[in-house]
């Protein structure tokens, strides 16, 4: 600030040793140390008065927060503060030159020029604080009160629309909710078309839903699974029939036994599953109702399951009351089903067959084949192994009666017509040969590589006017 700058007290203390000097009764190095103990003391002073400047910007900064309402006020006491400290600082100069050097020495001194140059110093102080600090400062609290008014406006502001983003927040999780409940039941809803085209999984998806869910997609699912198309009656007693087919004709065969019960569990198709367990129904194969059982209670196809619930009542005279999950066939079974022999069958203990034949166990093999066969109709494939058995054994009558087994009661079993055919070959006779060809034929995809295989194993037939047409004159 001015009034503390060293040119400043430059200035006082330079008008002390240039002014004129008069008698007095002192010598002039005395009144050289009177000046420059003055000059001290006004100094003093002055740093007095800028630590009561700094005490009261302190306090100032202090009491910032709670301006709003009382700004007046505080203009008022700091401007009443301004002048106490301006007189205050004035008076005690006068003061403390009385207590130390006298009032002789004041005389002499302390002239009306000295109190003039001291008070203007003091005014220059007071009005460069009012002008440097005090009146940025009322200026910046004029400012935080605009700023202050504006916060309040702007809380009015806020108020409404607070409320409306509360009202908005409420709306939007009204809205997913109803978004979910929508999605739950469409979900609901697809799992019924799923069950429609006969997917098991989804039909138990839905009694879950019906027996859980307390919510309006739980009343949905239980109103669905009161459809009547769910139940499958009319595909169950349907007329149209899906049936066992060669791939190259696309007429009806007859497939063995053990290719029935190992596509009814396998395949792949679920038409084609469901065409096997027709087959077994129609042509009276009782040994499969264990089979039948399993199909209807765990097939995952629902159409293929109601199939075998008709064939149970087919092969068994039965009727149930049922619809998928098909519980009651299941209690019927475990109650009254199993205690009959005919309904079972012993088809898996063929996996131990390419182990014996392998070993060259012929004797087991044989065991084993006749243990599942055991007079069952249908068992071609393991007729046809049977007679091999016995060709190895050199048994041709033994082998001719199982082959005869095997191809009359199933068609496509090729490999049994083939060994058929070789005997008969052996017999001279050509022409009851190239009728057998010609039915094998009818079930080959490859008719160039059997043609080969023909004219390699029946060498003597090749000219035949038969043979020729089946495969050419080459």
């Amino acid at each position: 600030m001015s009034d503390g700058s060293p040119n400043k007290r430059k200035g006082i203390r330079n008008y002390y040793l240039t002014r004129p000097t008069r008698k007095r009764n002192h010598s002039g190095n005395d009144t050289l140390r009177d000046a420059v103990l003055l000059d001290q003391l006004i100094t003093q002073k002055l740093q007095e008065q800028r630590s009561l400047e700094t005490l009261l910007r302190t306090q100032f900064s202090q009491y910032q927060s709670s301006i709003n309402g009382r700004l007046a006020f505080y203009g008022t006491f700091i401007m009443v503060v301004i002048g106490i400290i301006s007189v205050f600082g004035y008076s005690s100069i006068k003061d403390f030159l009385r207590s130390q050097i006298g009032t002789q020495l004041e005389a002499k001194l302390v002239t009306p020029e000295v109190n003039k140059t001291v008070k203007d110093a003091l005014d220059i102080q007071t009005k460069d604080f009012v002008v440097e600090r005090i009146n940025p400062l009322k200026e910046s609290l004029g400012n935080i009160r605009a700023d202050l008014d504006n916060l309040q406006s702007t809380a009015k502001m806020i108020g409404p629309l607070d409320r409306s983003v509360k009202e908005l927040s409420a709306d939007t999780r009204s809205a997913k909710t109803d978004v979910r409940n929508v999605s739950g039941e469409t979900a609901t809803l697809g799992l019924y078309y799923d069950v429609r085209r006969g997917e098991r999984s989804a039909l138990d998806q839905l009694i879950t839903i019906a027996k859980e869910d307390s919510s309006q997609r739980g009343v949905l699912a239980k109103s669905l699974l009161s459809d009547a198309n769910l139940f499958f009656q009319d595909y169950k007693y349907g007329l149209v029939q899906r049936q066992t087919a060669n791939l190259k004709t696309r007429q009806h065969v007859r497939p063995s036994a053990e290719e029935l019960g190992n596509r009814m569990y396998k395949d792949k198709d679920s038409t084609n599953r469901e065409a096997m367990v027709n087959e077994i129904a129609g042509r009276g194969m009782h040994y499969f109702v264990q089979d039948l059982v399993n199909v209807a209670r765990d097939d995952p196809n629902l159409k293929v399951a109601c199939r075998a619930a008709k064939a149970i009542e087919t092969l068994t005279g039965e009727h149930f009351e049922d619809y998928p999950p098909y519980h009651e066939i299941q209690g019927w079974w475990d109650k009254t089903g199993s205690k009959d022999t005919k309904y079972m069958n012993s088809l898996r203990r063929l996996d131990e067959l390419p182990a014996l034949w392998e070993k060259k166990e012929f004797d087991k093999a044989l065991s084993l084949l006749n243990e599942v066969s055991n007079s069952k109709s249908g068992m071609c494939y393991s007729h046809s192994m049977i007679a091999r058995i016995y060709l190895t054994q050199g048994d041709k009558d033994k082998a001719k009666q199982h082959l005869t087994i095997a191809t009359g009661e199933c068609d496509e079993q090729t490999d049994a017509m083939m060994l058929d055919a070789q005997l008969l070959y052996e017999e001279g006779k050509r022409k009851e040969v190239i009728d057998i060809i010609s039915k094998i034929k009818s079930y080959i995809n490859d008719p160039v590589a059997f043609e080969k295989q023909c004219r390699s194993s029946f060498p003597n037939i090749v000219n035949e006017e038969g043979f020729k047409n089946l495969f050419g004159d080459k």
